[in-house]
Protein backbone atom coordinates (compact mmCIF):
# COMPACT_ATOMS: atom_id res chain seq x y z
CA UNK A 1 0.00 0.00 0.00
CA UNK A 2 1.55 3.21 -0.67
CA UNK A 3 1.68 6.66 1.68
CA UNK A 4 -1.03 8.97 1.44
CA UNK A 5 -2.60 11.16 3.19
CA UNK A 6 -5.79 10.18 4.83
CA UNK A 7 -9.24 12.27 6.89
CA UNK A 8 -11.53 10.86 8.84
CA UNK A 9 -14.46 12.81 10.33
CA UNK A 10 -17.02 11.53 12.69
CA UNK A 11 -19.43 13.65 13.74
CA UNK A 12 -22.57 13.26 16.45
CA UNK A 13 -25.58 15.15 16.26
CA UNK A 14 -26.60 14.11 20.07
CA UNK A 15 -30.41 12.48 19.14
CA UNK A 16 -22.30 15.19 11.69
CA UNK A 17 -18.55 15.09 9.00
CA UNK A 18 -19.20 13.05 9.97
CA UNK A 19 -22.12 13.19 12.32
CA UNK A 20 -24.26 11.51 14.65
CA UNK A 21 -27.34 12.94 16.54
CA UNK A 22 -28.35 11.42 19.76
CA UNK A 23 -32.08 13.28 21.65
CA UNK A 24 -30.43 15.67 24.15
CA UNK A 25 -32.83 14.85 27.08
CA UNK A 26 -31.38 12.06 28.32
CA UNK A 27 -33.92 8.41 28.24
CA UNK A 28 -37.22 9.35 27.24
CA UNK A 29 -39.54 7.02 26.14
CA UNK A 30 -40.53 6.18 22.85
CA UNK A 31 -44.43 6.34 23.40
CA UNK A 32 -46.29 9.60 23.90
CA UNK A 33 -44.00 12.11 21.92
CA UNK A 34 -44.59 15.45 21.49
CA UNK A 35 -46.43 16.80 18.18
CA UNK A 36 -43.00 18.49 17.14
CA UNK A 37 -42.77 22.25 15.55
CA UNK A 38 -45.68 22.76 13.17
CA UNK A 39 -45.07 24.01 9.54
CA UNK A 40 -42.01 23.04 8.23
CA UNK A 41 -40.40 26.10 6.07
CA UNK A 42 -37.69 25.63 3.24
CA UNK A 43 -35.14 27.87 2.35
CA UNK A 44 -31.75 28.28 0.69
CA UNK A 45 -28.97 30.68 1.65
CA UNK A 46 -25.70 31.31 0.08
CA UNK A 47 -22.37 32.29 1.04
CA UNK A 48 -19.51 34.02 -1.26
CA UNK A 49 -18.99 34.78 -3.69
CA UNK A 50 -15.55 33.28 -3.99
CA UNK A 51 -13.22 33.92 -6.83
CA UNK A 52 -10.84 30.74 -7.54
CA UNK A 53 -9.00 30.31 -9.88
CA UNK A 54 -7.33 27.13 -11.64
CA UNK A 55 -5.60 24.58 -9.47
CA UNK A 56 -6.57 27.30 -6.25
CA UNK A 57 -8.49 27.08 -3.19
CA UNK A 58 -10.17 28.95 -0.88
CA UNK A 59 -9.95 28.47 3.12
CA UNK A 60 -12.02 30.15 5.91
CA UNK A 61 -13.13 29.90 9.60
CA UNK A 62 -15.69 32.81 9.89
CA UNK A 63 -16.98 32.81 13.46
CA UNK A 64 -20.36 34.87 12.65
CA UNK A 65 -21.57 36.20 9.25
CA UNK A 66 -23.02 32.92 7.54
CA UNK A 67 -26.92 33.71 6.36
CA UNK A 68 -29.76 31.96 8.61
CA UNK A 69 -33.59 32.10 8.96
CA UNK A 70 -34.66 35.11 11.32
CA UNK A 71 -35.87 34.73 14.89
CA UNK A 72 -35.28 30.96 17.00
CA UNK A 73 -36.34 27.93 14.81
CA UNK A 74 -35.55 24.21 15.07
CA UNK A 75 -33.51 23.17 12.32
CA UNK A 76 -34.93 19.87 10.76
CA UNK A 77 -32.72 19.17 7.57
CA UNK A 78 -29.45 21.21 5.51
CA UNK A 79 -28.64 20.33 2.09
CA UNK A 80 -25.12 21.68 0.59
CA UNK A 81 -23.76 22.55 -2.74
CA UNK A 82 -21.26 25.31 -4.57
CA UNK A 83 -23.40 27.19 -7.17
CA UNK A 84 -22.13 29.56 -10.06
CA UNK A 85 -23.68 33.20 -9.66
CA UNK A 86 -26.73 32.01 -11.32
CA UNK A 87 -27.25 29.32 -8.77
CA UNK A 88 -26.33 26.73 -10.87
CA UNK A 89 -24.37 23.92 -9.30
CA UNK A 90 -20.82 23.22 -10.24
CA UNK A 91 -19.87 19.42 -11.29
CA UNK A 92 -18.41 17.98 -7.95
CA UNK A 93 -15.17 17.21 -10.26
CA UNK A 94 -15.05 20.86 -11.35
CA UNK A 95 -15.28 22.16 -8.09
CA UNK A 96 -14.25 20.14 -5.14
CA UNK A 97 -16.25 20.74 -1.77
CA UNK A 98 -13.54 19.28 0.52
CA UNK A 99 -15.72 20.37 3.34
CA UNK A 100 -17.98 22.80 4.73
CA UNK A 101 -18.95 23.09 8.51
CA UNK A 102 -21.79 25.42 10.21
CA UNK A 103 -20.67 26.42 14.04
CA UNK A 104 -22.06 29.13 16.38
CA UNK A 105 -20.41 30.61 19.02
CA UNK A 106 -23.79 29.92 21.53
CA UNK A 107 -22.69 26.91 22.60
CA UNK A 108 -18.96 25.15 23.07
CA UNK A 109 -18.52 22.00 21.46
CA UNK A 110 -19.21 18.90 23.75
CA UNK A 111 -16.12 16.74 22.96
CA UNK A 112 -13.72 19.71 21.46
CA UNK A 113 -14.26 21.93 24.92
CA UNK A 114 -12.93 25.58 23.92
CA UNK A 115 -14.12 25.17 20.14
CA UNK A 116 -17.57 26.91 18.81
CA UNK A 117 -20.58 24.29 18.64
CA UNK A 118 -20.30 22.13 15.46
CA UNK A 119 -23.66 21.23 14.31
CA UNK A 120 -23.95 20.43 10.71
CA UNK A 121 -22.00 19.63 7.46
CA UNK A 122 -21.12 18.07 4.55
CA UNK A 123 -18.17 17.04 1.87
CA UNK A 124 -17.88 16.28 -1.16
CA UNK A 125 -20.51 12.92 -0.36
CA UNK A 126 -23.12 15.85 -0.21
CA UNK A 127 -24.96 13.67 2.74
CA UNK A 128 -28.18 15.79 3.49
CA UNK A 129 -29.03 16.19 7.20
CA UNK A 130 -32.81 15.11 8.05
CA UNK A 131 -34.06 15.01 11.41
CA UNK A 132 -37.26 12.96 11.46
CA UNK A 133 -40.21 12.98 13.92
CA UNK A 134 -40.29 15.98 16.87
CA UNK A 135 -36.59 15.47 17.10
CA UNK A 136 -34.65 19.05 15.84
CA UNK A 137 -31.27 21.48 16.29
CA UNK A 138 -32.96 24.11 18.31
CA UNK A 139 -31.25 27.70 17.34
CA UNK A 140 -32.18 30.63 19.33
CA UNK A 141 -33.11 33.93 18.01
CA UNK A 142 -29.99 35.71 18.98
CA UNK A 143 -27.26 32.82 17.39
CA UNK A 144 -24.68 33.36 15.16
CA UNK A 145 -23.47 30.57 13.03
CA UNK A 146 -19.79 30.74 11.84
CA UNK A 147 -18.15 28.22 9.43
CA UNK A 148 -15.37 26.27 8.81
CA UNK A 149 -14.93 25.62 4.93
CA UNK A 150 -12.51 24.99 2.32
CA UNK A 151 -12.90 24.81 -1.36
CA UNK A 152 -10.92 23.74 -4.64
CA UNK A 153 -11.02 24.16 -8.34
CA UNK A 154 -10.08 21.70 -10.04
CA UNK A 155 -10.28 22.59 -13.78
CA UNK A 156 -7.30 21.94 -16.10
CA UNK A 157 -4.40 24.41 -16.17
CA UNK A 158 -5.65 27.68 -18.23
CA UNK A 159 -9.00 27.22 -17.49
CA UNK A 160 -10.45 30.75 -17.10
CA UNK A 161 -11.36 31.13 -13.06
CA UNK A 162 -14.45 30.45 -11.23
CA UNK A 163 -17.16 32.41 -9.61
CA UNK A 164 -18.03 30.50 -6.56
CA UNK A 165 -20.92 30.42 -3.66
CA UNK A 166 -21.25 28.12 -0.68
CA UNK A 167 -25.26 27.00 -1.04
CA UNK A 168 -27.34 25.46 1.58
CA UNK A 169 -30.86 24.78 1.56
CA UNK A 170 -32.85 24.49 5.46
CA UNK A 171 -35.42 23.01 6.61
CA UNK A 172 -36.92 24.28 10.03
CA UNK A 173 -39.82 25.04 12.32
CA UNK A 174 -40.18 29.00 13.54
CA UNK A 175 -42.70 27.33 15.98
CA UNK A 176 -40.19 24.77 17.32
CA UNK A 177 -39.60 25.06 21.17
CA UNK A 178 -37.82 22.66 23.75
CA UNK A 179 -41.74 21.43 24.89
CA UNK A 180 -43.30 20.63 21.84
CA UNK A 181 -40.08 19.17 20.01
CA UNK A 182 -37.09 16.91 21.18
CA UNK A 183 -33.82 18.56 20.70
CA UNK A 184 -30.73 16.97 19.55
CA UNK A 185 -27.15 17.98 20.91
CA UNK A 186 -24.34 17.50 18.27
CA UNK A 187 -21.35 15.65 18.44
CA UNK A 188 -19.29 16.06 15.66
CA UNK A 189 -16.13 13.28 16.52
CA UNK A 190 -12.77 13.34 14.87
CA UNK A 191 -11.18 10.05 14.58
CA UNK A 192 -7.51 11.79 15.00
CA UNK A 193 -9.11 13.75 18.24
CA UNK A 194 -9.60 17.66 18.03
CA UNK A 195 -6.51 18.77 16.19
CA UNK A 196 -5.53 18.39 12.54
CA UNK A 197 -8.09 15.69 10.83
CA UNK A 198 -5.12 14.15 8.51
CA UNK A 199 -3.40 11.14 8.97
CA UNK A 200 0.00 9.47 7.38
CA UNK A 201 -0.90 5.73 6.76
CA UNK A 202 2.15 3.33 7.16
CA UNK A 203 2.10 2.12 3.68
CA UNK A 204 4.21 -1.33 4.94
CA UNK A 205 1.23 -3.45 4.55
CA UNK A 206 1.98 -4.78 1.47
CA UNK A 207 -0.06 -5.36 -1.37
CA UNK A 208 -3.94 -5.86 -0.67
CA UNK A 209 -3.41 -5.03 2.85
CA UNK A 210 -5.62 -2.47 4.72
CA UNK A 211 -4.68 0.24 6.68
CA UNK A 212 -7.44 0.71 10.23
CA UNK A 213 -7.38 3.50 12.54
CA UNK A 214 -9.75 3.93 15.57
CA UNK A 215 -10.78 6.43 18.24
CA UNK A 216 -13.46 5.76 21.03
CA UNK A 217 -15.88 7.78 22.87
CA UNK A 218 -17.94 7.07 25.90
CA UNK A 219 -20.92 9.04 26.32
CA UNK A 220 -22.03 10.32 29.62
CA UNK A 221 -25.62 9.72 29.61
CA UNK A 222 -28.08 7.95 27.72
CA UNK A 223 -29.57 9.20 24.83
CA UNK A 224 -30.92 8.01 21.80
CA UNK A 225 -29.11 8.39 18.05
CA UNK A 226 -31.24 9.75 15.59
CA UNK A 227 -28.69 10.79 12.75
CA UNK A 228 -25.50 10.16 11.60
CA UNK A 229 -23.40 10.89 8.88
CA UNK A 230 -20.08 10.23 7.78
CA UNK A 231 -16.64 12.25 5.90
CA UNK A 232 -13.84 10.23 4.46
CA UNK A 233 -11.58 11.65 1.55
CA UNK A 234 -10.12 9.99 -1.46
CA UNK A 235 -7.71 6.92 -0.47
CA UNK A 236 -9.90 5.65 2.06
CA UNK A 237 -12.28 2.79 1.86
CA UNK A 238 -15.13 2.93 4.03
CA UNK A 239 -16.10 4.78 7.45
CA UNK A 240 -16.68 2.06 10.39
CA UNK A 241 -18.86 2.37 13.37
CA UNK A 242 -18.80 0.19 16.34
CA UNK A 243 -21.55 -0.40 19.25
CA UNK A 244 -19.25 -1.73 21.95
CA UNK A 245 -17.79 -5.64 20.99
CA UNK A 246 -20.01 -6.08 17.92
CA UNK A 247 -18.97 -6.04 14.73
CA UNK A 248 -18.59 -2.78 13.18
CA UNK A 249 -21.84 -2.00 10.71
CA UNK A 250 -21.16 0.11 7.49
Amino acid sequence: MENRNAHRRLGVLIGLAAAVLLVGAGCEPLINPPHGGGTTITRTFRYGPFKIPTGGEVMGSPSSGMPRPTGSFGLKGARFDLVDQNGIAYDPHEVHLHHIVLTTPARTDALCPGRPERFTGSGSERTPLTLLGPYTYLVGANDQWGAIYHLMNMNPPNSPPLTVYIQYTLDYQPAANATNSRPVQPLFQDVTGCGGSTFDVPGNGGPGSFYYKSRSWTAGRDGMAVFTGAHLHDGGINDLQEQGRLPPSV
